[in-house]
């Protein structure tokens, strides 16, 4: 049962109905539609789990669409027809290389050898580039990339650029 805020006397059903503590006199407030802090704190937490839910689904379906996302160097994909040019897109990545990269790489460079640590990052660099070049396709509508283009160039202090580009196209499957 419910308490005065006042007294702190235990309210009666009577109390509740004439809304008056019958033991102070003050007058009850209708508690009926307001919500305690613990059912406000329920409620915040419900909303940021719906929230943490709506991030997750968008992450799984941006996922799904990169996997699904054709792209190629050339102008066109066999067996499918452009049905609408989305517009350029392009995605860039700039990465340090690193002391230990380049450390091995100098050895490499003496010995005129593969510089494998220097590759991978390379390598790492282009596939940061490409997920950013189709993330930006998807947010353009598009479903595939034509004429896609890797630039390649150090920046200061060895830092490596990586630059792609296309054009975003719509594609459906030819009949």
């Amino acid at each position: 049962m419910d308490k005065c805020p006042t007294c702190g006397k235990e309210l009666t059903e009577e109390m509740i109905c004439i809304k008056m503590c019958f033991q102070c006199g003050s007058k009850l407030e209708d508690n009926s539609n307001k919500l305690s802090k613990n059912e406000i704190n329920m409620l915040k937490e419900i909303e940021k789990e719906k929230e943490q839910i709506e991030i997750a689904r968008k992450e799984k379906e941006l996922k799904e669409k990169i996997k699904q996302h054709l792209l190629t160097t050339g102008f066109n994909f066999e067996g499918y027809k452009i049905s609408e040019y989305k517009g350029i897109v392009s995605g860039q990545v700039v990465l340090g290389t690193g002391f230990f990269s380049e450390f091995s790489a100098a050895v490499n460079d003496i010995f005129g050898t593969e510089s494998n640590a220097m590759a991978n990052k390379v390598q790492t660099a282009k596939k940061a580039a490409m997920n950013k070049l189709i993330e930006s396709s998807i947010k353009q509508g598009g479903n595939a990339i034509i004429g896609v283009d890797f630039d390649f160039v150090t920046l200061i202090n060895n830092m490596i650029g990586v630059f792609a580009n296309g054009t975003s196209v719509f594609i459906e499957k030819s009949i």
